[in-house]
């Protein structure tokens, strides 16, 4: 009778636990298919540098959470970019 309780209680708790590790894939494979993937955008002229001149060099460029990345002709390049604070804007009063 023993042996028969603590397999029903056994098989009770397993069958309780089955649920919570598919909700474990689940969650995990919802939060993998949030993640960005990386996009290219050609450069047909608009990549400008800080004086506004053209960058014929830049082939291909992209962004990603915090991360602008260029394709060049020789190699990539990538900027990192965060925020460290945001500033109170106040009202327009008029």
């Amino acid at each position: 009778m023993k042996k028969f309780l603590f397999l029903l209680l056994s098989t009770g708790l397993l069958a309780q636990q089955q649920p919570n590790a598919e909700k474990l894939k689940s969650d995990f494979n919802s939060n993998f298919s949030k993640q960005q993937t990386a996009v290219f955008e050609e450069n047909k002229g608009q990549m400008k540098d800080q004086n506004w001149q053209p960058r014929p060099d830049v082939l291909f460029y992209g962004k990603s959470e915090g991360m602008d990345y260029f394709i060049r002709n020789h190699g990539i390049s990538y900027q990192l970019s965060r925020v460290e604070s945001w500033k109170e804007e106040e009202a327009i009063k008029g």
